[in-house]
């Protein structure tokens, strides 16, 4: 069972919930939880001036997940209808 969590945040809150969500995810057996970020719309002196650059460089290891990979109907090589489960925040 593959679920995709795709996620944004700026302050690192919704990482949060979404590796929260990963872990209750994973403990069903046979479950294969990815998290994905989307891509940051702000600029880096924006986000400096709010204080997230930091908050921003804890998610480095996390993939982005992009526009192209939602519209085409796949992700991460497989078709949507092949994911049990997504959950977006």
């Amino acid at each position: 069972m593959n679920i995709h969590i795709v996620f944004y945040s700026l302050y690192g809150h919704m990482y949060q919930m979404a590796r929260a969500a990963a872990e209750g995810a994973m403990e069903v057996d046979g479950a294969e939880v990815k998290l994905f970020q989307v891509p940051e719309t702000l600029p880096d002196q924006v986000l400096e001036m709010m204080g997230a650059v930091g908050a921003k460089k804890a998610l480095a290891d996390v993939p982005i997940a992009t526009a192209n990979d939602l519209a085409d109907a796949r992700f991460q090589g497989r078709h949507v209808a092949q994911i049990a489960g997504k959950l977006f925040g």
